[in-house]
């Protein structure tokens, strides 16, 4: 039987069940000349798997040719499955439960009693170039990450390469690549992965506490392991507790915004706390009290004047008063 090669622009599902021009699918051995025979097999229940026991004969007549509990095929290597052929159809319905064949050759590797395996033209090919395509994307991932968060995703990752210099926490995380593909992967992709930065460091500071298996943010309770805390954090009804954490685990910059910019923006707070990690003074209390800290300049105090520090911004109301005060004691 002539086998057709061609397998360019088929879908990983085609190639898994034959093509729709060609359903031929050739069974390998693992060994060389492997020979064996294969029967009708069980479920743990004791049902045969593929045969319908349960037809009328009369109904058999009328179907042809019926698999039975008593079929039987001798396999060898290179035995063609053609699905396009009535016999073989319902036969490969019984077949492919066998224990006997694997469904690739990765996976018969590790199954006992397997003899050969489905040997799909290009499907094999495939799945080798798909799975170094991932390789190349997380790699570039890595060769083109911030060194600040190349240190983050390996803590994150529960490895402590704080004194290490960049070069060996690149090399690290693509030699995991490698061998731990899912996990790179995972940090990388995570959409949580801010939240769980900041609870990582939150533990770090003792800003979360853990009594006996159960994190604390003072008397406020996060929950009971690490996915329960990052919940917590995801919850849109718990961002006065998180912006708390946040503001005591990184620190908050000292800004004064102008309400009518801060009415304009529609109050959003988002740039009061940067997300990612801020050397600043670390604020002690819990509260969310971190902006407009405003310093009093001694020597207008008596006429009520509020001088800003370079961060800080008047008000139109301040402005009022800076204004009033001085036509005050022009006229003086």
């Amino acid at each position: 039987m002539e086998q057709n090669k061609t397998t360019h622009g088929l879908s990983a599902a085609q190639l898994a069940n034959g093509t729709p021009t060609d359903k031929l699918l050739i069974l390998k051995s693992f060994f060389k000349d492997d020979k064996c025979t294969v029967s009708p097999t069980k479920d743990i229940n004791g049902r045969y798997l593929g045969i319908n026991i349960n037809i009328p004969e009369i109904k058999k007549l009328e179907m042809g040719y019926v698999p039975t509990i008593e079929s039987r095929i001798k396999l060898y290597d290179g035995i063609e499955v053609n699905l396009n052929n009535n016999t073989w159809a319902k036969d490969w319905e019984w077949m492919q439960h066998c224990v006997e064949i694997a469904d690739d050759f990765q996976s018969g590797q590790g199954t006992p009693g397997a003899y050969f395996y489905i040997f799909r033209p290009g499907f094999e090919s495939a799945k080798k170039v798909s799975e170094t395509e991932q390789r190349v994307e997380l790699m570039n991932y890595i060769l083109q990450d911030s060194h600040e968060n190349l240190y983050n995703r390996v803590s994150i990752l529960g490895v402590d390469m704080s004194d290490a210099v960049i070069s060996d926490v690149k090399e690290f995380l693509l030699l995991m690549v490698n061998t731990e593909p899912a996990k790179v992967r995972a940090v990388y992709e995570s959409k949580t992965f801010s939240l769980e930065l900041m609870f990582m460091h939150a533990i770090k500071k003792n800003v979360i506490s853990n009594r006996n298996g159960v994190f604390t943010f003072g008397e406020i309770l996060l929950g009971v392991e690490d996915r329960a805390v990052i919940a917590y954090f995801a919850n849109p009804k718990n961002h006065i507790t998180t912006k708390a954490i946040e503001a005591v685990t990184y620190g908050a910059k000292k800004i004064v915004l102008n309400p009518l910019e801060d009415e304009a923006r529609g109050g959003n707070d988002s740039d009061e706390l940067d997300s990612g990690y801020i050397e600043e003074d670390t604020i002690k209390s819990t509260t969310l009290d971190v902006d407009a800290v405003q310093t009093e300049d001694t020597s207008n105090a008596k006429l009520g004047i509020l001088t800003p520090t370079v961060e800080e911004v008047l008000t139109p109301y301040q402005k009022g008063l800076a204004t009033r005060a001085a036509n005050l004691a022009g006229n003086k």
